[in-house]
This record gives structure tokens, sequence and C-alpha cells, in this order.
């Protein structure tokens, strides 16, 4: 049980003892911070794509509403390349 505690202690001490120690693991932790913000970066930017390229390939097949296939739709929607039909 004495053999925890010391072990403990000798790592708390450690970076006091050894200066360069700090400095390593201050460039370490600001790397793994700067990598995951990158990571979580590319992660939205892919689904950002992944949504908007679902939606312009799900647009050209029916109207502004959703509801028809394209030409068919009775009304003209705005920005809706359907024709107006009567």
């Amino acid at each position: 049980m004495d053999a925890k505690p010391d072990l403990i202690a000798g790592l708390q001490q450690l970076p006091m003892l050894q200066r360069w120690l700090r400095w390593a693991v201050l460039a370490a932790s600001l790397a793994f911070s700067a990598a995951s913000a990158y990571y979580f970066s590319i992660q939205v930017r892919q689904e950002a794509h992944s949504r908007f390229e679902t939606v312009a390939v799900a647009s050209p097949m029916t109207c502004n509403r959703g509801s028809a296939p394209t030409g068919t739709c009775c009304t003209r929607c705005v920005g809706c390349s359907t024709p107006r039909t009567r």
C-alpha cells in the first residue's frame, strides 16, 4: 500500500525535476487539440457535402413542393422548373 502513494508522489514531482517535460506535455496537448479540431471540421464538411449532394440529386426529380414528379405540377412553384399546366 505504501508503494502506490510513493509512485504518485514521484510522478507529481517529475515536472519539477525535468523542466523540459512541461514543454513536451504542453506541445503534445496542443498538437492533440489541433488534430481533434481538424478532424471534427473534416467530418462536418463531409456531412454538409453529403446532405447537399442528396438535395441536389433529388431536386430534379420532383417539384419544389415535393409532392409531384417534375412536369405534373399544377402550379408554378417558386424556383421550380416545372411548367404550369392547366
